[in-house]
């Protein structure tokens, strides 16, 4: 787990990294974690945090500010809000924040901030085994579409596609999430990567398209405008 605490007020980094280290400790959870005074200097770090607690209210660039450029190099990380002033959360409110705590919270507080985000990303998480034995850990929404073709299963991901030793049955286990979506016995489609709709296809972001098989049309459309409505 990698933890940023960024905050131009040192002494508070200091609070802040304290109560991480020793939750962390209580845990028996493996953390690395990065201070840093400055927007600018997080931004700057080539490591992608899964967690990050940042002050809204910095010299030079700001929390909203520094909190955009985040979302774009990791979109999947749990951004942790500090201020001190209400006024700022109007300009905050589309960002993609996981907690607002004002600087006068409780210790607990922030620990049970920490909680609840360590349970979102273990639940937005999936393990897979390469065919070279490699166990990587992906986030789900990162995920296309699965496929199994000639005996081999192939997940295809944002980032590239991977030959994997799991069965597509430990999939479709895992991939229960409303997102999720079987339109044939050789596949399972991520639905938020899904540009256009017809009743025997799919077409899914990279260019890729997937039959629908016609037994399961009248299911899968279903399923479709259920997440289009967000049911």
């Amino acid at each position: 787990m990698r933890i940023a605490i960024c905050d131009d007020e040192k002494i508070y980094v200091e609070k802040v990294e304290k109560i991480v280290s020793s939750f962390f400790d209580n845990e028996e959870i493996e953390v690395e974690i990065g201070t840093f005074t400055s927007g600018e200097e997080l931004v700057e770090s080539p490591t992608l945090y899964d967690i990050v607690f940042l002050d809204i209210e910095m010299n030079g660039l700001n929390g909203i500010e520094t909190a955009k450029i985040l979302n774009e190099k990791n979109s999947n990380g749990k951004i942790f809000i500090f201020t001190s002033h209400n006024h700022y959360l109007d300009d905050a409110m589309d960002l993609n924040v996981f907690r607002y705590i004002d600087k006068g919270s409780s210790d607990e507080r922030i620990v049970a901030g920490l909680k609840k985000a360590i349970e979102s990303l273990k639940i937005s998480e999936i393990y897979i085994t390469t065919k070279n034995n490699e166990k990587l850990k992906i986030n789900k929404k990162d995920i296309v579409f699965v496929e199994v073709k000639y005996k081999k299963v192939y997940v295809q991901t944002v980032n590239g596609q991977y030959v994997v030793r799991d069965k597509l049955e430990y999939f479709k286990e895992k991939l229960n999430d409303s997102i999720f979506a079987v339109p044939h016995i050789s596949y399972i489609v991520n639905m938020l990567h899904i540009t256009k709709f017809k009743r025997e296809c799919v077409e899914l972001n990279g260019g890729f398209t997937v039959t629908i098989a016609p037994k399961r049309q009248a299911e899968f459309r279903k399923l479709w405008f259920d997440y289009l409505k967000g049911e």
